[in-house]
């Protein structure tokens, strides 16, 4: 099992990472990504 402290310190730089490159973006292809997003779980949910 992975050290609950790596794991942490791990999760936190994804977390970092994804919100650089979301806040990079311009908000009307954030919004295009969200629906996709959405439309693709519903897609595998359903």
């Amino acid at each position: 099992m992975l050290n609950p402290g790596t794991h942490a310190a791990s999760l936190a730089t994804m977390i970092s990472t994804a919100t650089l490159s979301v806040s990079s973006k311009p908000v009307q292809t954030l919004e295009e990504d969200q629906q996709n997003w959405q439309a693709g779980n519903m897609g595998r949910d359903g």
